[in-house]
Parts: structure tokens; sequence; C-alpha cells
């Protein structure tokens, strides 16, 4: 079971704009997901998030997850100061099939992340401090949400963008990644 979007390529001409992501509103089945898998399609140019049902409201207190990329690295985080990212970077200006599994039941579990069908090795940055409350948060693709507005947008193309109400398994992962982005 999961929940599937299209594709869209998101660019700006300099410096982050407020309008280049696709926000598809409070989607209360996945605010209650505890358990998911998070898989896309990315075509990296530039640093920012790829996809976040995430908040920052204006006290500064965050809110969700979100999933980006920054210097070539992948990162996923959660509310409550959880903060993990890859060891293997994604080549700019070359699709890659990203996937993240997160187990939210606990504190401080960290995702597994697979790069082209690849487990790689993830390193805790921050550790988390609270079990997440992900109440009222907007799921967007090519950035995310500071209140109403949205900010930190991707520049690049994301496709096949799912998320999943389960963990896929090494085999399906590699399943996926063995589709193929398909055309340009």
């Amino acid at each position: 079971n999961g929940y599937s979007f299209v594709a869209a390529e998101f660019n700006y001409e300099s410096g982050p704009v407020l309008a280049h992501n696709i926000s598809f509103g409070v989607q209360d089945k996945i605010n209650a997901l505890n358990i998911k898998t998070i898989s896309f399609w990315a075509y990296v140019s530039d640093i920012g998030y790829l996809v976040s049902n995430y908040n920052a409201g204006s006290t500064g207190v965050k809110s969700g997850w979100a999933v980006y990329i920054n210097g070539g690295f992948l990162f996923y985080q959660e509310e409550y100061g959880g903060l993990w990212t890859t060891s293997t970077s994604i080549s700019d200006n070359t699709w890659a099939h990203c996937v993240i599994t997160k187990d939210s039941t606990g504190i401080d579990i960290a995702p597994n992340i697979y790069i082209d069908g690849v487990s790689t090795s993830v390193t805790t940055s921050t550790s988390q401090t609270a079990l997440r409350s992900e109440i009222g948060n907007s799921l967007s693709i090519g950035g995310a949400q500071n209140e109403s507005q949205p900010y930190a947008t991707f520049l690049g193309k994301l496709k096949d963008v799912r998320i999943y109400d389960r963990i896929l398994t090494a085999a399906e992962v590699l399943a996926l990644e063995a589709e193929g982005v398909g055309g340009d």
C-alpha cells in the first residue's frame, strides 16, 4: 500500500523562491504514518528539500519529517532533533534512485537509506529527543513549508515519488531501482 505522485521539474532563476514546489496540503493518512518508505528518482542540480511533510513555525518549532540534499549528500530529518545523513553522495546532473525507510515508533531510530538500490551507511548528525507528532503538516514535493509559505525549494527533477505505509525490503528496493527512471 502507498501513495504515488507525478513527475515534476523544479527551477529558479537565482536564489530560493517561494513558489516552486508542489504542496498537497495536509494529508492526514501520511501524517499518521509511523512506519514508512519514501521512494523517488532525483536529478540533482543544487541543494534543497526533495520531499517533506514538515513545518517550521514562526517560533522555530519544526514538526514532521523532510528529505533534502546538501553538498551531494542525502539527509533525513525528523522533529525533536533527529538528523541523519548518508556517507555516499549523489552526483549532480545524473538520475539517482533514492529510498528512505523509517520506523518512527521509537526515539532516535536511524533510517535505512538506499541510493541506486544499494544500502548506504547512515550517520546520526543530531540525536532525536522525543517522538514526532505530525499534526497538520503539509506534504510537499520539491520544497518544504514554513507555516503557509514554501521555502528551501529544490533545483532539479523528481520522478515517481512514492510513500508507502510500510518498510520495503531490500529486494523490493532493488526491484524499484531496476524499473529505471524512464524518459527524461
